[in-house]
């Protein structure tokens, strides 16, 4: 869909009117669809739509299917769209969109639409395409915001990319077929962090020689503990499951991350990283995949392509952000605010 649109020259938001189902339960939500019979999704499907915004849902089964199509004949009275006007609404992370980044909150209905304008009228920096080549959990989602700030159509990430096309891709950045999913990233966006871009350095640089790319780095004790979040939050139900998306994220993360997936359970109590010894392997392991991460940015992009931040001063480099990209007009006042904070282990 994105691809298409982009070819026909509409712009595309990955955005979630549901605020990933966050708002489903919100008292003023709640309150209009009981007193017009319909579901919350409903809601505030009609809301968005109400905004100036065609959203186009996921619908995972005929229910979804069903009430999905219904919300688009359904309207709001002005006295709705006054009342979820107080809610606030972010812009969601999204599988490859074009300003798909956790934003600060925003009054509600504008946000889509003022999103939407943001991303169609694109960047006025000299730097055309820029790769953030710092690890997951190194400040990815205030980085892909950073970009988004500055005019690109920012990507966070592809969350789960076609493995195919990702080892095809390692192997010969230049040869793949254009049906590729990295064959023409400018198609989908001009700006790219975290899930798999941060392992292509090489690759990346060998197929977009023109692009700039920055790499965040982060204290490694701090980095690991994150790292040991996130693998029990989502990456033990994920992608542990999976053949495919365990492969990639060995490669990602390293030898680690194999271990941990045979060892989850006894790791993780739940989503939460239980205080064991057997974590000291796999942190020795982790920071080896780490330094040679490093080594390999080094290796493979030219230090005039680069720029190198720390996660712990990301809240202070906005403007040397700026500076590398040649935002003139818009960096000066650029701030960083940490915005996954909240999931921090």
């Amino acid at each position: 869909v994105q691809v298409a649109a982009a070819r026909g020259g509409s712009a595309v938001l990955g955005y979630s009117p549901l605020m990933s189902g966050a708002l489903l339960g919100d008292p003023r939500v709640l309150w209009i669809a009981r007193r017009r019979g319909w579901t919350p999704a409903q809601v505030l499907l009609s809301w968005a739509a109400a905004s100036g915004v065609t959203p186009v849902p996921r619908s995972r089964n005929a229910t979804h299917i069903r009430d999905n199509l219904q919300a688009s004949r359904l309207v709001l009275s002005g006295g709705d769209l006054r009342r979820l006007a107080t809610l606030e609404c972010f812009r969601g992370r999204g599988n490859a969109s074009l300003a798909a980044s956790a934003a600060v909150a925003a009054p509600a209905p504008d946000a889509p639409r003022a999103a939407l304008e943001a991303s169609a009228r694109g960047t006025a920096c000299d730097a055309r395409l820029v790769f953030n080549l710092g690890m997951g959990r190194t400040g990815t989602t205030t980085m892909c915001h950073a970009l988004e700030q500055l005019g690109y159509r920012s990507v966070h990430g592809f969350t789960h990319p076609d493995v195919r096309d990702f080892e095809a891709f390692l192997l010969d950045p230049r040869g793949v077929p254009s049906y590729n999913q990295f064959a023409n990233l400018t198609e989908v966006g001009d700006a790219f962090c975290d899930v798999p871009f941060f392992g292509l350095a090489c690759q990346l640089r060998e197929r977009y020689p023109e692009a700039r790319f920055v790499h965040v780095a982060r204290d490694f004790d701090s980095h690991f503990r994150s790292l040991q979040y996130q693998h029990c939050r989502w990456d033990r139900v994920d992608h542990c499951n999976s053949l495919a998306q365990r492969r990639l994220r060995v490669w990602l993360f390293g030898d680690h991350f194999e271990f941990f997936c045979d060892a989850q359970a006894e790791l993780c109590d739940g989503w939460r990283p239980r205080p064991l010894a057997a974590w000291d392997r796999l942190r020795n392991l982790a920071r080896e995949h780490v330094a040679a991460h490093t080594a390999e940015v080094a290796r493979c992009v030219p230090a005039h392509s680069l720029l190198r931040l720390r996660t712990e001063a990301l809240s202070r480099s906005g403007p040397r952000l700026a500076a590398f990209l040649g935002c003139h007009a818009q960096g000066g006042g650029l701030r960083l605010p940490h915005l996954n904070a909240r999931r921090e282990a």
